[in-house]
Parts: C-alpha cells; structure tokens; sequence
C-alpha cells in the first residue's frame, strides 16, 4: 500500500473450511455491487464511481499479502503446499463495468438497509486546531496536538481494533486527566475541561497522567526525564501481542547531539506502508527521521552516523538507493547488518541514526 492511502481490510470467512470472500464472486451469484454512496435525495440514493477502483486495492492489497507470505516461505525454506485458486480473480461483472450511480429505492422495491458502511467523518463542529490538511485529527495515540482534546475510536489508534466497540476495552492508550472535573465524550473526540490544560507537545512529557482500564484507573506518575524526549511512548502499547512495559520514545536530543530510535516501515498512527515491499518500508522509515529530527530542531543535513538493518541481503540494493535518495549530498558513516529476524515479522528493514546540529 502506498503512503497517504487508506487501508483496506482483507475480506475472508472461516465459512466452508475458509474462503476468500472475492466480490465478484457474490455479484456473478446474484449479489448487485455499488461504489461507495455519496447521498440521499428522498428515495434516490447515489453512488461515486468508485467501485472498480475500490476492487482494484482490494486486490492490490491481498495480493501484496500473498506476496510477502510467498516470499517468507522461500526465505525460510519452509515446505508447504501451493493454492493455486488463491490468485484467481472472477471477470468483472456487469455491475462492475457498467456501475449503478442512481438508485430509487421505492422503485426498486428495497424497503431496509440492513448494513451500510462508508460513511465519512467529519469533524467541523469541532472548532480547535488539531486537525491536518487533509482533515485528519493529528495526535499521538489519542492525545490531540490541541491541549485538551483527545480522540477515541480511530482507525489504528494503538491497534487493529482501535476503531471498533469491542476494541475500545482492550485499547490500553485511554488516558484521563487526573486535575479534570469532568469529561464530556463522543463517538470519536474528548474535548476535557480539565485544569489546567496538559502538555501536548511530542518533545514535552505527560506527568500525572491516569490510565483507563476495564476493571480500575491507576494512576501513574512520571518523572521528568533529563535531556529531550520526543514522542514518548510504552511499549505495552506499541506491542501489544508481547508482555512488555518498557517506556521509550522515538528520539533524544542531548545538547546538540539528536539520536532517533530505529525507524521501520511504519508511520506514527501504527499503519504499516509497502507490506512485503522493501523499497516503501524504506520510504516511510526515512520519512519518519526527517520529521523527528525537525521536531528536535535537527534536519537530515546533521546526519553524521546510520545503522541500517536487513532480514534478506537481497533487499540492500532497494533500501540503501532509496536512503540515498534522502541523504543525497549529506555524507555519513554508515553501518549496515543482516539479522535474522527484527521485532515484528511484517519488518523487512530498520534505520537508525545520530544527527549533531551545528554550533
């Protein structure tokens, strides 16, 4: 998946011994496929022209899956059986090349909408600079860069589930104010009137912070870390599917010395970029150093010192010509390893580096 675009999920069904749930599959057997609905005018519901293009990424996305999964097969020599069928893709039907914009649900006979997904958020009633340009809230786990206001329920708030009602128990990153009198929620924002206001900036620490679990609040209190901390971050958060409790962050600035935590291809919303595509992962890891070390008040130009990481030697070539596209001109020392395996198994790369802003 290239960076900026939404993710799409995978439809699969444990129904039949398990099955991939192909789209077109349900249409040649009766099933009507629309693109994604863009409004209602009494009973006349109308639709983008995006069906095709949504099948596209879906396949795109799938197929990127079975890619990678091929790949760590042969990597590993692991000896499994192949599944032919799982490439085949049904021939678009007709609602596909010829897509239904304009529907009269009177006319139609549809009389229920069972489901209905699709639906976009919109956050203008929600005056507060927290927002990106395309909309999007900026945060960090939930913590808005607009003192007091904190986001619930989005997509990949620290996990999968972030987004869904089961998610939000099980989503260790719900944190209260322990000075607050009260908190006003909604589907998706907190705004909280608590006084006062707590730090929001990614380089200032949160202290006194209490942490919403399903049986308890406990609280707990930080210490001000020495030097700079960017992004600070738990691990138990991070990395839910281990038993960890370590608090780190992304980078330190000690003086005018900056060193930034290994950087994979994961962007700061917990959203994976180019699945099984060393090149991409690459991208996004360098993307991330660029924006710490300008949050730290660094550049790329201060590089002096680089770790790459590799799960294959085959992946040099793609990842170190695209950190060269990025540090083109700079010129440091760089360090490069082959390792077995890194901390999740979706990672095909890993880049740290040390950055000294001049005097």
């Amino acid at each position: 998946m290239k960076p900026g675009r939404e993710h799409v999920t995978i439809a699969v069904s444990g129904a039949h011994g398990g099955r991939t749930v192909d789209f077109r599959g349900l249409a040649h057997r009766g099933m009507t496929l629309v693109g994604l609905t863009q409004s209602f005018n009494g009973a006349v519901a109308t639709f983008q022209p995006n069906l095709a293009d949504n099948l596209a990424r879906g396949d795109e996305n799938y197929l990127a899956l079975l890619n990678a999964a091929d790949a760590y097969i042969e990597r590993n020599g692991l000896d499994l059986p192949q599944e032919p069928e799982a490439r085949i893709t049904f021939p678009d039907p007709d609602c596909v090349t010829q897509p239904i914009l304009e529907l009269d649900l009177t006319l139609a006979g549809v009389t229920s909408i069972i489901w209905a997904t699709g639906f976009a958020t919109d956050y203008s009633w929600l005056k507060v600079d927290a927002f990106d340009d395309n909309g999007k809230p900026k945060h960090q786990r939930g913590v808005s860069s607009e003192p007091g206001v904190y986001f619930l329920g989005l997509p990949w708030q620290s996990r999968r589930g972030s987004s869904f009602i089961w998610g939000f128990g099980t989503t260790p990153s719900t944190w209260l104010i322990t000075s607050a009198s009260s908190v006003r929620t909604s589907t998706t924002a907190m705004p909280s009137n608590a006084k006062p206001k707590p730090p929001c900036s990614p380089i200032k620490p949160r202290s006194a912070l209490k942490r919403a679990t399903s049986n308890s609040v406990k609280e707990l209190h930080m210490s001000t870390p020495t030097h700079t901390r960017i992004r600070m971050f738990n691990t138990k958060e991070t990395y839910p599917n281990q038993s960890l409790d370590n608090d780190l962050c992304q980078a330190v600035r000690a003086g005018n010395t900056v060193y930034v935590r290994g950087q994979v291809g994961t962007d700061f919303e917990g959203q994976l970029v180019g699945l099984g595509d060393p090149r991409a992962q690459t991208e996004q890891a360098m993307r991330n150093v660029k924006q710490l070390l300008e949050e730290a008040g660094s550049d790329l130009s201060h590089i002096v010192k680089t770790t790459t990481y590799l799960i294959d030697p085959r992946y040099r070539e793609p990842v170190y010509q695209e950190v060269g596209k990025w540090l083109k001109g700079v010129f440091p020392i760089s360090t490069g390893l082959v390792v077995s395996a890194l901390g999740q198994p979706q990672w095909l790369m890993e880049i740290d580096v040390i950055a000294v802003i001049p005097e």
